[in-house]
């Protein structure tokens, strides 16, 4: 079939096929700019969402490391005082550290067996728990009440 040439205003030829795919094209564009930009938003949205959860982990790991640092000072502080001086205590709120962090010391009497003659030595276990809310959400899994806990053995000397 032979082509139709049409002479536009500024006397360019243009076959008729082509002058009829023009408005197409823009039309194409159009939709590849708004895939292109639904795209882009996606990802900006994963970023940040990346970005708030280790924000989230680093406040947790934080808290994490407060609480083991009060559980070994309170246990080294009970070992000091050696076998006589050893007592328990009760639950208490944690003076001084930003955040709200519980400490408890629990001690408990033991006997241990040294020795093939069978010498009975007296011990005391102590045991110190800090709890804390650790700041997380549900996205991290790591949201809630937090323990960290450590245990010590003192002995009598005979």
């Amino acid at each position: 079939m032979p082509q139709l040439i049409v002479f536009d205003a500024q006397m360019n030829t243009t076959s008729s096929s082509a002058r009829r795919g023009r408005g197409r094209g823009r039309g194409y564009l159009l939709l590849e700019a708004a895939v292109g930009g639904a795209m882009v938003a996606v990802i900006i949205a994963s970023i940040l969402t990346s970005l708030s959860q280790a924000q989230n982990l680093g406040i947790i790991a934080a808290r994490d490391q407060t609480a083991s640092l009060l559980v070994g000072e309170k246990l080294e502080e009970r070992r000091a005082l050696g076998f006589a001086g050893v007592t328990a205590q009760a639950p208490a709120i944690v003076a001084g550290v930003t955040g709200n962090y519980t400490r408890d010391t629990v001690v408990s009497p033991c006997t241990e067996v040294v020795g093939s003659p069978g010498v009975n030595l007296d011990c005391t276990d102590i045991t110190v728990n800090v709890s804390f809310t650790s700041g997380g959400n549900a996205s991290t899994g790591a949201g809630g009440l937090r323990t960290s806990q450590a245990s010590a053995r003192v002995y009598k000397l005979p």
